[in-house]
Formats: structure tokens, sequence, C-alpha cells
């Protein structure tokens, strides 16, 4: 757990930095100031990487990924003539050929997902990043990615390029969600709910939202019968941790109070946070299935400090905390619960060259 405080106290600190000298350039256009920002920047980064890319045996299937996903270039070629979830080979033949060992791969597919991830909150937040980031890793998407390190890159390249830009937005969606399919088969389900999310809230959409998500199930059972899973395994018959679909349902229930003009201006966020809660509950009792909701709680991460601005300027910080300290007791209970050997970390230094 000493590993994940680090990280916490280190995003905090540095993100706060940030924040800081972001005023200062706004105030003083000094160069300075500007490179002082990318270094805070980076230094962020890095801390990400050097834990999330230097771990060993952390997450499910990790030696999967460290030794496996590798193939003849004439295997890949035909992968990608048949659409077989091609980038992650490419990638990982790439990495060895560069350097034959899975500590490359594993800090390549962990770089991509987390600059991804870093990319998208820069897109939406034009503020702070600090509180997205420290849900990034409280939240548990962060971790997450050490267990399904496929979708979680899916899910980060979607969650990149999923803010609505320009008439032809539409058809960015079709192609950011074809591209995550080539990472994993299961993205290409995410395209309808990235449509619907640009609806307007009203009681015709609340409507259409539960109706996907009621059928979610059955959608998800077809996906992942595109990946040859099997819904017979003690996995997919396993019921997820109920505070799970709890920190889902309670950012939804918020909405309540918050004015039309909140919800208009984060219509997208709001049907997501919609989606992913409606989603959560009705995949919760297969751990299998509910792995759908991966591609759409990291807007939590986003939408959670949003809700900060219906309070009252000397209520924020305390909401803040509340909402911080909340999340990091589900974080420190899913580390402690040792799924994906999570709270087992260990560095892999030592390992190199097994």
């Amino acid at each position: 757990m000493a590993v994940y405080i680090f990280v916490l106290v280190a995003v905090a600190i540095l993100g706060l930095l940030e924040y800081q000298h972001r005023y200062s350039v706004a105030s003083n256009n000094h160069e300075s100031n500007k490179k002082r920002i990318n270094i805070y920047l980076i230094l962020i980064v890095a801390v990400f990487l050097f834990v999330g890319g230097f771990r060993y045996q952390v997450g499910t299937d990790f030696l999967t990924y460290y030794q496996g996903f590798s193939c003849s270039w004439e295997v890949l070629l035909y992968k990608f003539c048949t659409l077989d979830e091609p980038l992650i080979f490419l990638i990982t033949n790439l990495c060895r050929t560069i350097w034959n060992e899975g500590v490359l791969v594993i800090f390549v597919e962990h770089a991509i997902t987390v600059l991804l991830v870093i990319k998208g909150i820069r897109d939406w937040e034009d503020k702070s990043i600090t509180f997205p980031l420290l849900m990034y890793i409280v939240a548990c998407s962060w971790t997450g990615s050490f267990n399904g390190i496929r979708q979680a890159l899916a899910g980060a390249i979607i969650f990149a390029f999923s803010k609505q830009i320009g008439k032809w937005w539409w058809l960015r969606y079709a192609l950011v969600c074809f591209v995550a399919y080539l990472v994993h088969n299961t993205a290409i389900f995410i395209l309808p709910i990235l449509l619907l999310a640009h609806r307007k809230i009203d009681l015709k959409q609340i409507f259409i939202i539960s109706g996907v998500a009621v059928l979610m199930p059955y959608f998800a059972t077809v996906a992942l019968s595109l990946t040859n899973s099997s819904l017979n395994t003690h996995y997919a018959q396993h019921s997820i941790n109920i505070l799970r679909v709890a920190i889902s349902i309670v950012p939804m229930l918020m909405l309540l109070f918050t004015s039309r003009t909140f919800r208009e201006e984060n219509n997208f966020l709001a049907n997501m946070i919609i989606f992913n809660a409606l989603i959560s509950f009705t995949t919760r009792n297969s751990a299998l299935l509910y792995r759908f909701a991966d591609y759409t709680d990291m807007y939590l991460m986003l939408f959670i400090p949003k809700l900060s601005s219906i309070f009252a300027r000397n209520s924020k910080n305390i909401y803040r905390i509340i909402v911080f300290a909340l999340y990091f007791l589900y974080f420190f209970t899913e580390v402690q619960s040792g799924n994906g050997n999570i709270n087992n970390f260990q560095w892999v230094f030592s390992h190199i060259g097994e």
C-alpha cells in the first residue's frame, strides 16, 4: 500500500504546483513559467510510469502480457487482415524487436494508456488536473489498468478522443472505436453509448439509457463471444463488490441536486455517468460482464470534480476532501482485497532476464 500512498502524495503535490504556475503563466507570460509547467507535467507522468511500468506480477494475467502476445510478422499481418486484435501484438512485436524483455512491453503498454488518459483529462479540464488525477487513482481506474491491460488501453483510446469536436464528431467516434476495437474487440460496442450520450437529458433520454442498460448483459454476452470468453467460469459468475456499484450510483443520484444549467453544460459527462451507473447495476452479478463498465467509469474522474461547482465557494474544498476520503476508503478496500495481486506490489528490476 505504501507505493500507492507515495503516488497519491506525489501527484497531489506536483498537480498543485502545476495549477499554481498555470495561473502564473496567465498573468505573466514568461518562458520560464511555461517550462516549469512542462516539468511538473513530465514529473506527474514519470511517477505514474515508474510505478505502473516497472511493476512485476501486479495485476491479473500479468505474465500473459509479460511473456506472451508476440507472434511472427506473417501471423501479425493475418491478424490485421482478420481484425483479430492486432494492435496489442504489434506493440509487443515492436517492443521485443527493440529489447526482447517483457519489462519493455509492460512499460510501453502502460505508458500509452496513462498518456492517453492524461490527454483526455486535459481536453476536458481547463483548470486544475489535480483532482481528476487523484480520482483516476482512487476510483481504481489506474490500478484497474494493471488487471485488464488490453481493455484499459482500448478504454484510454476512447476516453482520450471522446470530446465532441466539429460537425463530423460522430465519424470521429466511429474511427476511434474502430482503433480501440483493434486492441480489444469489445470496444466497438461502446460506440452507440458515445453517440447516445450527446442527446439532451430528458425523460425520453432516461428511458433510452435505461433500455440500453437493461440490454447490456445481452450485448456483453455477444461481445465476449467474439473474444472466445466463457461465461461458465467462476470469474464470469462471480458477483462484484457492491461498493463498486455504490460508487457508480451515488454520482448519478447527485445529478438530482444540480441545476439545469449544470446539466446542459456537462450533458455528455452526465449521460455517461448515468450509463455507467445503470450498466454497473445490471452487470453486477458477473465480474466478466461488469468489465464493460470500465469503458464508462473513467468519466467519473471528470464528472466528480465538476460537481464541486454546485457548492458555494467555501464548501467546495469540504466537498473535495469528503469525496476524496470516501473514494480513498474504497481504494484501500480494493487494494487490501488482494484482487490481481495489487496489494503484493513487486518491482521488476530483479526479474529482468529471467
